[in-house]
């Protein structure tokens, strides 16, 4: 009676000409059908470069899409990065509540939402029911503790190079954002007490996205000297 889904990485999807004719889109995650006791819950996930290359105006490029009216959804500690639309019509969105009125997010990061062609591109795109501290790099992230228009990609992520990203946190994120995630390791709902890669949450103060940044690491060698070295 319900569905999770949690820990994936998504990335590098993108549809082709043949949906010039046919209007397909492509999404990280598209949810469309469910029953009222299908509760679903989607935590942290990073899904990043989901290209549309479609000319169709019906085809679409999606980071999360959720559009079953009777299904309550909790969106909690997710990345959404790279999602384009090189069309000529479309839009392009990284969390949308579809018409479903019926979406908690809390504590996502989305960034870099764009439509190549200045269609429709929007970071959170509908009507969610709950939303409180988010990210977007756009006016979107609604609620609570949310911050907006913070697109300075490379300062907030360990690799955002084409091709070899590598979206972990460079630091934490009341030092990269000005706010910290919501607090979810008792939430009623989803309890959110680890990140993508299984990694403990900060019990107070979490950081927003999939990624609970632990710190730089420090290594030390230790070794014999030369002065060791002449006591032998």
């Amino acid at each position: 009676d319900e569905i999770r889904i949690s820990h994936n990485l998504i990335h590098d999807l993108r549809n082709s000409s043949l949906a010039d004719a046919s209007g397909l889109d492509v999404a990280g995650i598209n949810l469309f059908v469910g029953r009222p006791s299908d509760n679903t819950k989607i935590s942290n996930n990073i899904i990043y470069q989901v290209i549309n290359v479609s000319t169709n105006s019906s085809s679409d490029a999606k980071g999360i899409r959720l559009s079953a009216p009777v299904v309550t959804y909790y969106v909690y500690n997710n990345t959404v990065y790279g999602i384009w639309n090189t069309g000529v019509n479309g839009d392009a969105n990284g969390i949308e509540d579809n018409g479903v009125g019926r979406v908690h997010a809390k504590n996502n990061f989305v960034g870099r939402v764009q439509h190549l062609q200045g269609g429709t591109a929007l970071c959170f795109n509908g009507t969610f029911l709950s939303e409180n501290n988010n990210v977007s790099s756009d006016a979107t992230a609604g609620g609570a503790g949310s911050q907006i228009n913070m697109s300075a990609y490379a300062s907030y992520f360990r690799n955002t190079t084409f091709g070899s990203e590598d979206l972990h946190l460079i630091n934490d994120s009341s030092s990269l954002w000005g706010s910290f995630g919501q607090d979810l390791d008792s939430d009623p709902n989803l309890p959110i007490i680890d990140d993508i890669d299984g990694a403990p949450r900060h019990a107070t103060t979490p950081d927003i996205g999939a990624d609970e940044h632990s710190g730089t690491a420090v290594y030390r060698s230790v070794g014999i000297t030369a002065t060791n070295l002449n006591t032998f």
